[in-house]
């Protein structure tokens, strides 16, 4: 019986381990940008912006995924998509927007990837974001997400 348990609890520490999420650190980058130490989330750039950026004036996060976007023309606006997931923007390449950079950065006090947009010209567009699972033990299902937001452009 004592072999069963530890067996279990070995086997549950293993899981644990290879679907987990490890400590974040702070270090100086390049041109005194922030950087995240290795880290275990989804989002592409794992680099804070050095300036802070002006609020958007319109965020949404991946649970308002059916709520339209209206924006006017210069006027930013943020998708904000859990950091426990990787995430890769599908079809973002538009005239209508622009990606503004750094594009899918780790904002660590909200744990959300933060995917910027400048509205360049009036329309719709529909951007589409790609999502799956951080776990990379093979004991793992790679589930896809595919999460789509509507925009709108005054």
């Amino acid at each position: 019986m004592k072999r069963y348990v530890l067996a279990t609890a070995a086997v549950f520490f293993v899981l644990l381990t290879a679907c987990g999420a490890s400590t974040t650190n702070l270090q100086s980058g390049a041109n005194g940008a922030v950087t995240q130490k290795p880290t275990v989330n989804g989002c592409p750039v794992q680099t804070i912006p050095i300036d802070p950026l002006p609020k958007a004036a319109v965020t949404v996060t991946q649970n308002q995924q059916n709520k339209s976007i209206t924006v006017k023309v210069n006027q930013s606006f943020e998708i904000d998509l859990s950091a426990n997931m990787k995430w890769s923007a599908v079809n973002t390449a538009s005239n209508l927007i622009h990606e503004s950079a750094p594009f899918g950065w780790y904002n660590q006090s909200q744990d959300t990837c933060i995917f910027r947009f400048i509205a360049s010209h009036s329309g719709q567009v529909t951007i589409s974001f790609n999502g799956t699972s951080l776990c990379t033990s093979t004991m793992c299902s790679q589930p896809v997400f595919l999460l789509t937001y509507k925009v709108t452009i005054q």
